[in-house]
């Protein structure tokens, strides 16, 4: 409802009204590392990650009034970018590459999924980023691996949640565009080009496109001085 924040700070949680009128206190009182919330559609439930270096890593889903909090999934490899589906039912998550600082080989790398009641928990694809859930929750928006051969240095590829058939939709030719993020209505693109923001219409089509401003008449440039990590409302 856009009246409470959530972010990081120190290695932890903290909640604020994002107004600012009372001083940020912290979500919980663990002693882990805490990372990347993310507020479920109804503003009830907070998802976020707990790191531990002996332990692992641990995707959490806590009651955003009572701070009751269950364990959704563990993993000794390291959970990232929790996604709510636009119903509240399912959670997408990534699991990083192998880190042999961080403990070495564990759970597969890529995209997963699973309930917020912590069944149904399956891997999916591999992936190098999350992008949301489409609307009405049947398949989930990635980044897939990078494939400079190809000329895809970023690629928007959709999955199905039940029937696993991966498409690619969009791409961008070299790293100095990125950041890809559609809107929840899945009429526009935001996305970052010599670290300048855009946004563009989005459409889908037989063919994945290329996504740049270069050359593009209906990309419309949004920043002067350079932006990161668009969010949409």
């Amino acid at each position: 409802d856009g009246r409470e924040i959530v972010f990081r700070a120190l290695g932890k949680l903290w909640r604020q009204d994002f107004k600012g009128a009372r001083q940020p206190r912290r979500l919980t009182s663990g002693d882990w590392s805490e990372n990347e919330p993310a507020w479920s559609p109804d503003g009830r439930s907070i998802a976020y990650v707990e790191w531990n270096d002996e332990e692992g890593s641990a995707l959490k889903l806590r009651n955003a009034s009572s701070g009751q909090e269950t364990v959704v999934v563990r993993s000794r490899g390291m959970i990232r970018q929790p996604v709510f589906s636009r119903d509240g039912t399912r959670v997408a998550y990534r699991i990083m590459e192998p880190d042999s600082a961080l403990g070495g080989a564990a759970d597969p790398m890529g995209l997963y999924v699973i309930g917020v009641d912590g069944q149904d928990g399956r891997l999916l694809a591999p992936a190098s980023g999350i992008a949301q859930f489409s609307p009405d929750a049947a398949r989930i928006y990635f980044f897939g691996p990078p494939d400079y051969y190809a000329r895809r240095a970023v690629t928007v590829r959709s999955i199905g949640v039940d029937a696993p058939d991966a498409r690619d939709h969009a791409y961008a030719e070299t790293a100095d565009t990125g950041d890809f993020t559609l809107s929840p209505d899945f009429r526009w693109i935001a996305f970052k080009e010599f670290n300048q923001l855009y946004v563009a219409p989005w459409q889908e089509s037989d063919a994945p496109v290329a996504i740049t401003a270069v050359g593009n008449s209906g990309a419309r440039k949004l920043t002067e001085t350079g932006a990161f990590e668009p969010v949409w409302t």
